[in-house]
């Protein structure tokens, strides 16, 4: 990643300091699906854009071990845990103004958290993994990866989950606070 992102995630650690950081490259993603989720392999690969993928892997990774899932441009302004306390499974809102292909709320992908084996979480992998995805049914690239595994995706697994009472919503004024 570019040395501004590499920055920015530093401040992860530093206000976190009880929190295990991890960024995952290449090459732990590759073992990590051949020890966990080796059935996923070609689903994974056949995904047409490297962006599918990074969604993608990211429910796996926190479905298997929970934690904590931010994009490395989010900047971290003070400690995450009283936020997440008392909630075994967080979803990160998008800023309004981002919901104009989505009527709000509009559920992101770029902050989630959970414990291991959350039921929302194995909805998102049912979903990005065993339904069958039309690529041709969508008119642009940017809405193919929102609805396949992007935030569309995320919002209408949410708006028909069995677990919507599980999942606290964080409003995105708390973690995304510009547009």
């Amino acid at each position: 990643p570019p040395p501004s992102l590499v920055e920015i995630s530093q401040s992860w650690k530093e206000l976190n300091p009880d929190w295990e950081y991890r960024f995952w490259n290449k090459n732990d993603i590759e073992t990590f699906l051949k020890t966990y989720y080796p059935e996923f392999i070609p689903a994974y690969n056949a995904f047409p854009h490297n962006v599918q993928r990074w969604d993608a892997i990211r429910y796996l990774i926190l479905y298997k071990f929970g934690g904590l899932y931010v994009d490395m441009d989010y900047e971290c302004t003070e400690n995450i845990t009283p936020i997440l306390c008392n909630t075994e499974c967080a979803m990160g809102l998008e800023p309004e103004a981002h919901a104009f292909r989505i009527h709000v709320p509009y559920i992101g992908n770029a902050f989630m958290a959970t414990v291991p084996e959350h039921p929302y979480f194995k909805e998102l992998i049912d979903t990005v993994f065993c339904t069958e995805k039309n690529s041709n049914m969508y008119s642009d690239l940017c809405e193919l990866i929102l609805n396949t595994t992007g935030p569309c995706m995320t919002t209408q697994v949410y708006k028909n989950s069995n677990y919507q009472k599980r999942v606290t919503l964080i409003p995105a004024e708390l973690i995304a606070p510009l547009t």
